[in-house]
């Protein structure tokens, strides 16, 4: 799914909802309409498991940063450091496995 299509799981019973290294992908405002469509759930509480960089280099500069999407005071955080299974990412150039280095590439969950 897409972005665009967020409008589709608006009150649909979600209890649980995946999001990995894609909402780096929106701006701001789209994610908060992604949050507010997956809170619509017809489910009385959803987890919602998300591992993305901290932030990422859009075409037109920086994108939203992790801490930045709309999380409410209320939500219960289970996890918020960095994932040790995504400080990892392979390549076409060998050694073909290559570390996420530097402060913005790091992957959060």
């Amino acid at each position: 799914m897409c972005s665009d299509d967020s409008p589709a799981i608006a009150g649909a019973p979600i209890d649980l909802a995946i999001n990995i290294c894609s909402m780096q992908e929106m701006t701001l405002p789209i994610l908060s309409q992604y949050f507010a469509h997956m809170r619509q759930s017809a489910c009385r509480e959803i987890a919602f498991y998300c591992c993305n960089r901290i932030q990422k280099n859009h075409y037109d500069g920086l994108g939203p940063h992790f801490h930045q999407y709309p999380w409410r005071s209320g939500d219960r955080i289970l996890f918020d450091r960095p994932s040790w299974w995504h400080q990892i990412y392979y390549s076409r150039r060998p050694p073909f496995w290559h570390y996420r280095w530097g402060r913005h590439r790091l992957v959060q969950h």
